[in-house]
C-alpha cells in the first residue's frame, strides 16, 4: 500500500461499521472532503486537530495531527486512492510517531448511499500494524471509529444517529463506550512492571517483577492479565477487570490471583486532573485475624507508556497505610 508495506508487520485487523445519518448524502458527502468540517469530527471523543490539510483527488495528500487530551499528537499522513462524488470514497492512512516511522497503515472504503433522504454511511477499515503500539492502536479501532462517526452525526444533525452494525433491532442491553470507558483504553498494551511491598512495620521492602497484558472487550471492559514473581518468593498469576458503570457513576471492577480464594470487588472514581483512578475494595485484614478491613487500589497515569498501581489498607486507627506500589511500563 505504501513504503510501510516493507515493513515486518506485528498485526492486523478490519472493522465495518454502517451508521444511518439523518442528512442528505451531500451534505455528509461533503463532510468528509472540506478539512474545516473534518476537523471537527476526526479522531476519538476530546481530540482535536490542529493540523488538517487534505488534496482532494486520487493521488492527492492527507495530513491530520491528532491532539490528545493531555496534549499528545498523533501524526497521520495519507493518500486519496478514489473520490467518486457523492458515493464513494477509498484512501491509505499511516499512523506515525513522533519520528514519522509508522505504526499502522489502514485503507478505508467508505460508501453513502440513500436512504429516503438520509444517508446510510458505511466505513470499512483494514488495518496492518508495523510496530510494538500497534496492537494498542488496532484493539482501539472500534471504539475510535465509533466515537469519530458519533460526531459527525452530531455536526451534520445534533443529535445521535442510528447505529446499523448489525440487522437485528436496537437491544436495549446494547451500550456504547463513554468518555470514562475511553480513560481505561490508556491501560491497554503490553506492559513490564516492578514493585515494592512492605510486608511488615519492622522488615524491609521486598522487590518483585512480572508482566502484564491488558486489552479492551467492546470498549466497554477492560481485562488485565498479569504474572510475576511474589514478594519473598515463588509466582503469582492475577485477573483485574474494569469497566464503567453509567447507573452507579462510578468505575467498577475486580481482581482475583492465583494464592487466594478471596474475589476483590472495585467501586471507584476519578480524581479532578482525570490522572488518579481511585478503587475502593473489601478483604481479608493482614493481621489473619478474620477480620475483614477496607482497602484502596490506585491507578495513576503518569504517561502514556507509564502508570503505577498502589495498594493501601485502612488500619484500626482509621489512618491509611500503603503497602504496595507497582511501576508498570509499556514493553519496547
Amino acid at each position: 500500500m505504501t513504503a510501510a508495506t516493507s515493513l515486518k508487520p506485528t498485526a492486523e485487523r478490519s472493522v465495518t461499521i454502517t451508521r444511518v445519518i439523518d442528512a442528505p448524502r451531500d451534505k455528509v458527502f461533503k463532510a468528509w472532503i472540506d478539512a474545516e468540517q473534518l476537523a471537527q469530527w476526526w479522531g476519538p471523543q476530546h481530540f482535536t486537530n490542529p493540523v488538517c490539510e487534505l488534496d482532494v483527488r486520487p493521488g492527492g495528500k492527507i495530513l491530520i495531527h491528532m491532539r490528545a487530551p493531555d496534549g499528545t499528537v498523533y501524526p497521520m499522513s495519507g493518500t486519496f486512492r478514489e473520490i467518486a462524488s457523492p458515493s464513494r470514497i477509498v484512501f491509505v492512512a499511516v499512523a506515525e510517531d513522533a519520528n514519522g516511522n509508522p505504526h499502522l497503515e489502514s485503507l478505508t472504503t467508505v460508501t453513502f448511499e440513500d436512504d429516503g433522504g438520509k444517508t446510510r454511511l458505511t466505513v470499512t477499515a483494514h488495518a496492518t500494524g508495523f510496530s510494538p503500539a500497534a496492537p494498542q492502536m488496532l484493539a482501539g479501532m472500534d471504539a475510535g471509529w465509533s466515537q469519530s462517526l458519533d460526531k459527525l452525526g452530531s455536526n451534520l444533525t445534533g443529535e445521535n444517529m442510528t447505529d446499523t452494525m448489525t440487522e437485528a433491532p436496537e437491544c436495549a442491553m446494547m451500550a456504547k463506550p463513554q468518555q470514562e470507558h475511553e480513560w481505561l483504553q490508556q491501560l491497554v498494551g503490553e506492559w513490564d512492571f516492578e514493585g515494592e511491598c512492605m510486608m511488615g512495620p519492622d522488615q524491609p521492602p521486598m522487590k518483585n517483577t512480572g508482566t502484564c497484558t491488558t486489552r479492551s472487550l467492546g470498549g466497554l471492559w477492560f481485562l488485565s492479565e498479569g504474572s510475576g514473581e511474589m514478594p519473598g518468593g515463588g509466582m503469582m498469576n492475577s485477573i483485574i477487570t474494569l469497566g464503567y458503570d453509567p447507573q452507579k457513576q462510578r468505575y467498577v471492577g475486580s481482581f482475583i490471583a492465583s494464592m487466594m480464594t478471596h474475589m476483590w470487588l472495585y467501586e471507584g472514581t476519578l480524581d479532578a486532573s482525570g490522572k488518579v483512578l481511585t478503587l475502593d475494595t473489601e478483604g481479608p485484614s493482614m493481621s489473619g485475624d478474620g477480620t475483614m478491613t477496607t482497602y484502596q487500589d490506585i491507578v495513576t497515569i503518569e504517561s502514556k507508556d507509564h502508570w503505577v498501581l498502589s495498594s493501601q489498607a485502612k488500619g484500626p486507627d482509621g489512618q491509611w497505610m500503603k503497602f504496595m506500589t507497582a511501576h508498570y511500563r509499556r514493553k519496547k
